[in-house]
């Protein structure tokens, strides 16, 4: 009957008392902060795949617009990184650049990017006006070759 009451008194202890929030204090953080300038009229949707080291990476959005159109994020990652890499990119992986990385320094890393269109190393974005420019290309290199031996055929009557 004893521990019945003293297990019984303890469940009311530790439901009744404010529980301690456990923080990992001890734990090290890197903080980047990126600031992005998109080119004017861009209204894209972009966001930033962030990872340190060689740690998985995950999507992040930019959490404020400043009155010059330039997007901030701050993100703070669990771990101690001397260099953090990042892509701009859509959900579906259209990027404005590639790979890029930041030098953290005494755990804070923080860099300004210029927009400067989608990256066409990937063929993403640019492809379709690409093809069609190969496209005319092709249509006129056909028409004057056809054009060509049309001129050179005898004509036989």
């Amino acid at each position: 009957m004893r521990s019945v009451l003293i297990g019984l008194m303890l469940t009311v202890i530790c439901l009744v008392l404010p529980m301690a929030e456990v923080h990992a204090e001890g734990a090290e953080t890197t903080q980047v902060i990126i600031h992005y300038n998109p080119l004017e009229g861009d209204t894209t949707n972009w966001s930033l795949w962030v990872w340190g080291g060689d740690e998985e990476g995950a999507r992040y959005p930019f959490t404020s617009v400043d009155e010059n159109g330039v997007k901030t994020a701050e993100i703070e990652l669990l771990g101690q990184f001397s260099t953090v890499g990042f892509i701009v990119s859509t959900e579906d992986w259209v990027k404005d650049g590639g790979d890029q990385m930041i030098n953290i320094v005494n755990g804070v890393g923080e860099v300004v990017v210029n927009g400067h269109g989608l990256d066409t190393a990937e063929g993403s974005g640019n492809a379709p006006k690409l093809w069609l420019i190969v496209g005319i290309l092709l249509v006129i290199i056909y028409i004057t070759v056809m054009e060509q031996l049309r001129r050179r055929r005898p004509v036989t009557v």
